[in-house]
């Protein structure tokens, strides 16, 4: 599924040496902790996972009727207005995250955010818009639309995470939703007969839904929150820089790579890439859950040893991974109708990668809610750099080898990501466990 990214980030409540201090005692069994686990995903949970499942559908059938280069032109689309809305919003969601629910209701100025959000988000939408245009030799009225979808869907995400802070989780994972979930809808009406599924319905659709998410999403802000006097400060927002870093990281493996693909790859190729990677997404649907529930559980209850909780997280993530190697080759074959039977071949490392997606999730998290902020800047950059550095290197593997190499790029990436977490992390637990803060000297 192609959605904006939104992790779920805690607040470490740090003393002074930025290290968490004694927590409650984890539950003994496990249906006490099966029990806790639901009750903190709950209602959020089960939205995100049924709206999840709607995007997959839409996706599915919208790259099987599709028109092969505008099926690529989509999954083009999808991946780079993604990455241009995260980047516009300079961490946003994470600094709201974090004031907002500190904070409490009634005390932030709602609509002057929101709308100092849209002056800062503008020029970067604007001018990657002009790139977009540009690097993809795409008409002018694809620009004018690509700027108006990614200006929606970054002010939807500040919506989002406002509604968020002051604890409306289902209302939030509901909304941020609602734009590719609206997918399903041109893909039956194709499957139904009932009109011919073209690239311009489906972007009039992606469009109106967005724009219909934000609309909803504003009045229960007006509904459910005063507005305050207090306003976010310019240095308040680029706090979450560290976090844009990682989210934008977290992207470069799929939709980092369908955009880089996409200028150099001829894009039926890249619309075979995206249709078999649609397969391989509920690896992230299961990190989004996961995470939802692992961020403040991290945060809440100190582990003296993460052994059962890595061992849970790798074999639920192999598990998964035999599964979608064994059963997605021929669910693609009759999915797609031998469309990309080519493609399919890439299935079993797509699930590779999903396996690493999953097992370097803890590490990231741990670190995210419960390091030094100068520990986490430092992971964030080292983090960047090591997956720009590996897509960097997939760049120079499709320009010899071409769309062969794809999805070797996609285990790279993951794999790349992963040992950077478990790297930084197990540095962070060793001074953790001896009593030192990371960032001190041996």
């Amino acid at each position: 599924m192609v959605e904006l990214y939104s992790p779920t980030i805690a607040t470490p409540a740090t003393p002074s040496d930025g290290m968490i201090p004694s927590s409650p005692s984890l539950p003994n069994t496990l249906s006490e902790s099966l029990r806790r686990w639901a009750r903190m995903a709950g209602w959020p949970s089960a939205l995100s996972a049924g709206m999840s499942v709607f995007t997959l559908l839409g996706l599915s059938l919208l790259y099987r009727q599709l028109p092969i280069n505008e099926a690529g032109t989509l999954a083009l689309l999808l991946s780079t207005s993604e990455i241009l809305s995260l980047v516009s919003l300079i961490g946003l969601v994470t600094v709201v995250t974090r004031l907002y629910a500190s904070a409490g209701p009634g005390v932030y100025d709602w609509v002057t955010d929101l709308a100092r959000t849209a002056a800062y988000s503008l020029p970067i939408l604007f001018l990657g818009s002009i790139a977009f245009v540009l690097v993809y030799d795409l008409p002018t009225p694809m620009g004018i639309y690509f700027l108006g979808l990614t200006t929606v869907t970054s002010l939807l995400a500040a919506v989002f995470s406002m509604l968020n802070a002051e604890g409306y989780y289902a209302w939030s994972a509901f909304l941020i939703r609602i734009p590719n979930a609206s997918l399903v809808l041109p893909g039956l009406a194709g499957l139904l007969a009932i009109s011919r599924v073209r690239l311009d319905g489906v972007l009039a659709v992606l469009l109106v839904a967005t724009l219909l998410a934000l609309a909803l999403g504003t009045y229960l802000l007006r509904r459910f929150l005063s507005r305050g006097t207090l306003r976010l400060t310019r240095r308040q927002r680029f706090e979450g820089l560290a976090f844009t870093a990682m989210a934008f990281a977290d992207l470069l493996p799929e939709q980092g790579l369908i955009s880089v693909a996409g200028r150099i790859l001829p894009v039926s190729q890249v619309a075979a890439f995206a249709a078999v990677a649609v397969l391989a997404q509920p690896f992230r649907l299961l990190r989004g859950v996961l995470g939802m529930i692992l961020a403040p559980d991290l945060v809440r209850y100190r582990r003296p040893s993460y052994r059962k909780l890595l061992a849970g997280v790798w074999g639920l993530g192999l598990a998964c991974g035999i599964a979608i190697a064994i059963l997605g080759p021929p669910i693609a074959s009759r999915l797609y109708d031998g469309r990309y039977q080519d493609a399919v071949a890439w299935i079993p490392y797509l699930a590779m990668a999903g396996v690493l997606l999953l097992g370097g999730m803890t590490p990231r998290i741990d670190l995210s809610v419960r390091a030094p902020f100068q520990y986490v800047n430092r992971f964030a950059a080292g983090y960047l750099a090591s997956v720009v550095f590996a897509l960097i290197l997939s760049l120079a593997g499709m320009r010899a080898s071409g769309a062969a190499f794809l999805p070797a790029a996609v285990v790279l990436l993951q794999a790349t990501a992963c040992a950077v977490s478990y790297a930084f992390w197990w540095r962070f637990r060793h001074r953790e466990t001896a009593g030192q803060p990371p960032n001190s000297k041996p």
